[in-house]
């Protein structure tokens, strides 16, 4: 998931870098990234290490953001 550059023209590990270096999934796939809920919407979850600062939460809001811009599809291998 991080490491890929389905968001733009750059990696998530690259863009959200102080984010990276703080998660506890660094290697996982798109689809450990989250769940579904009752009403089959893709829920994002992504563990970090520790609490985030104030400043981080705002990339954290941002990482969201762009990744609530996708859809998932739970149906098919992660490519």
């Amino acid at each position: 998931m991080w490491e890929d550059k389905w968001v733009g023209n750059t990696n998530l590990n690259t863009k959200f870098s102080r984010l990276f270096s703080i998660c506890l999934d660094k290697e996982s796939f798109l689809w450990q990234g989250g769940e579904l809920n009752e009403n089959l919407e893709w829920l994002w979850k992504i563990d970090w290490r520790r609490n985030l600062f104030e400043w981080e939460k705002n990339q954290e809001q941002e990482l969201m953001y762009l990744l609530g811009e996708k859809s998932v599809n739970v149906d098919k291998e992660d490519t």
